[in-house]
């Protein structure tokens, strides 16, 4: 067999991208590649980031230095990149996982063969930092790739894929885009997590920052007098430890592996909360991992009303979709999640069979056999 090294180009320390440790799973059990790798920034939790990715079997490669300015630390990134990929004589299969990360990539198929997968995270023309200049230099970057450097695409939605569609047109590229959503691995892990919790409490999990609804999660549970779960880490923590200090029924728990979550999740909450600040396009289309994390472990959501959570949710009745943000529809959206939880979830199953870890990697890995054949 042909010796196929598959790369994955994302400027990041590497810790907890779990979508792209997914994808890299789907390319080890695809059997197709020797190697298989991160090129990454340094960082500071350098051990630990190796040790997340030699337990999947995978290597993880630092380009650069540590402590330098995110701006200049990217630059660097891209330009050794660049060499990185012109320096390796075997086949590649390179995975890349954001739009500028695309400019070395395709410099290099100009000089040597390279398959290229695309798997933008989300509508990268459509983020709230996607404006003006940027926004033009992002179409232009994606334009030309999808029409003449990208093998496959790999798409985190449907109502992503719609929007590329719209931008671009019916490129085979994004017209034959694989769908695969951020659906996270299940255990068996069922230890009862090791803090003492209500049976019935409000759960939010994720980053802890603006446009996520949280000032309007917290008011209204400090209304209800309900208990509510904060799970994660971000820049508002002091100020949610601050109102947490001021409130004993919220809650705040540091990010958890995906067993003691899933542990939390299913024998401690009664509603999971997964709302974006909908003002830019990327998060009308988003249909966060978190969001499937409840699902699977049975909890009722209150969704932002847009995109493919907000489909999926009304679609198998998995709770509430907030159409509008105040502080009456959001209370009014978690009696009626309460509800559909006390009603025993009845549509949870059919979502479970149609949106399960194992359909979304035999997705992936159909798309490493496809292009490596």
């Amino acid at each position: 067999m042909e010796s196929i090294t598959n790369i994955h180009i994302y400027p990041t320390h590497g810790l907890h991208e779990s979508r792209i440790k997914r994808s890299m799973k789907a390319a080890k059990s695809s059997g197709r590649f020797n190697k298989i790798a991160l090129l990454a920034l340094p960082g500071e939790n350098h051990h630990n980031v190796l040790h997340e990715y030699s337990e999947i079997g995978c290597n993880i490669e630092f380009l650069g230095k540590a402590r330098q300015s995110v701006s200049i630390g990217k630059l660097l990134y891209l330009a050794h990149t660049l060499l990185y990929l012109l320096s390796h004589r075997e086949s590649l299969v390179v995975n890349v996982h954001n739009w500028y990360s695309l400019i070395p990539v395709m410099l290099a198929s100009i000089l040597r063969n390279i398959k290229i997968i695309y798997e933008p995270h989300e509508v990268e023309f459509g983020t709230s930092y996607s404006l003006g200049f940027r926004s033009f230099i992002i179409s232009i970057v994606e334009r030309i790739s999808l029409r003449h450097f990208i093998t496959a695409t790999v798409f985190v939605g449907e109502a992503v894929k719609r929007e590329y569609i719209k931008k671009y047109g019916k490129l085979y590229s994004i017209s034959e885009a694989t769908i695969v959503y951020s659906v996270p691995q299940t255990t068996d892990d069922t230890t009862y997590y090791n803090q003492m919790l209500p049976k019935d409490a409000g759960v939010y999990v994720g980053l802890f920052a603006r446009g996520r609804g949280l000032e309007l999660l917290v008011q209204a549970y400090i209304k209800t007098g309900r208990t509510l779960l904060l799970v994660g880490h971000g820049d508002m923590r002091s100020e949610l430890e601050n109102i947490a200090s001021k409130h004993s029924n919220i809650r705040i728990l540091p990010s958890l592996k995906e067993g003691e979550l899933q542990a939390l999740l299913s024998q401690c909450c009664s509603v999971g909360f997964s709302l974006m600040d909908t003002s830019s396009l990327s998060n009308r289309c988003a249909s966060p991992n978190k969001f499937f994390a409840y699902i699977f472990a049975g909890v009722p959501v209150v969704v932002s009303g847009y995109g493919d959570q907000a489909r999926i949710t009304e679609e198998y009745n998995l709770g509430a979709c907030l159409k509008q943000q105040s502080l009456e529809s959001l209370l009014t959206a978690i009696e009626q999640a309460t509800a559909i939880y006390q009603e025993g979830c009845r549509g949870f199953d059919e979502a479970k069979a149609l949106y399960n870890y194992e359909a979304q990697q035999i997705c992936m890995i159909n798309t490493y056999l496809k292009v490596t054949q």
